[in-house]
């Protein structure tokens, strides 16, 4: 679906298998368009960017990348065949793309779950996929605050790391636009995850936060849903709400220790086998809590449990 959001941006929304949907925005300039993300490696989104570029008075000159989660970057191996497209990208995206060439599995994430007790589960057709969307070169690179030009269209490039340690916002200051990408989502928080380099994803993104909540924005455009509209106020609804939960998680830790499978049901009420948001969100959580020194990790004889540090003393 296509929809004209100004006289220049296109917002496009594209099919996924991680969130239904995921958005990705045309920008139209002199001789071409600029094109933020292109959607996943599925069948639909392919066929949807052959025949639009068929239908096109102007090519896409440039794709402009905001990390490297296969639902943004999953057509890049395909428009660079297509076209003579130029990728741009963040430094860090570049370097993490070359590892996950090499290996698409977040090992960071799986020992993460691993010291927690947990066996974080990766499916062979999963890894394939991955592996075909990595497959494109990036020709371009900036880093955070540097200034982005391609053709009108001028941004300010931010790291924004919490969802993923390579994420950026764009912001184009001469309209007030922000392409949030996904950083902020209206109707749910961004699952934080952790990877091998990025720890501690919930500190990095209250961090985050700070460094876009004092921007003037008339149009916030997300990575996935609808455009936001209150922008002040979904940055403290989401930290507000990541705090909340901090407190629940210290609470029941409080009370004695618990495997994280338990964790995960007496929170989300979910099997861990049908959570995987959840897990990954309650990952960080817990990532949190330990460099606050506010956890402690028990290795029993059969199995791994969680519990405050306060508990920990009081029961010595």
């Amino acid at each position: 679906m296509i929809k004209q959001l100004t006289n220049t941006i296109f917002k496009i929304t594209l099919p996924c298998i991680y969130n239904s949907e995921v958005n990705c925005y045309l920008i139209e300039q002199e001789h071409s368009y600029l094109l933020i993300d292109t959607g996943e490696n599925n069948k639909e989104t392919l066929l949807f960017w052959k025949q639009l570029i068929n239908r096109l008075e102007k090519p896409i000159s440039h794709i402009l990348l905001s990390h490297t989660h296969t639902d943004h970057i999953g057509c890049c191996h395909y428009l660079q065949q297509l076209t003579d497209v130029k990728i741009i990208a963040s430094q860090h995206s570049k370097e993490k793309l070359v590892t996950l060439k090499n290996s698409p599995k977040n090992t960071g994430l799986i020992d993460a779950a691993a010291q927690y007790g947990y066996v974080y589960p990766y499916s062979p057709k999963h890894l394939i996929d991955e592996q075909q969307a990595h497959d494109f070169e990036i020709n371009e690179t900036f880093e955070d605050g540097d200034t982005i030009n391609i053709g009108s269209s001028t941004f300010q490039a931010i790291a924004t790391p919490g969802h993923s340690n390579d994420l950026y916002c764009f912001y184009d200051e001469a309209s007030s636009v922000l392409f949030a990408s996904d950083h902020l989502i209206r109707d749910f928080n961004p699952v934080l995850i952790i990877e091998k380099d990025h720890f501690n994803p919930l500190k990095s993104y209250f961090h985050s936060l700070d460094k876009i909540i004092d921007l003037s924005c008339n149009l916030v455009l997300s990575g996935h849903g609808d455009t936001i509209e209150n922008f002040n106020a979904l940055i403290e609804t989401n930290r507000n709400k990541h705090l909340k939960r901090l407190q629940q998680l210290s609470v029941l830790l409080s009370e004695k220790p618990k495997t994280f499978s338990s964790i995960i049901q007496e929170i989300y009420n979910k099997d861990i086998a049908k959570a995987k948001t959840q897990v990954m969100q309650t990952l960080s959580y817990l990532n949190y809590l330990l460099e606050q020194n506010e956890l402690k990790v028990i290795n029993n004889q059969d199995s791994i449990e969680i519990t405050t540090a306060d508990h920990v003393n009081s029961s010595s």
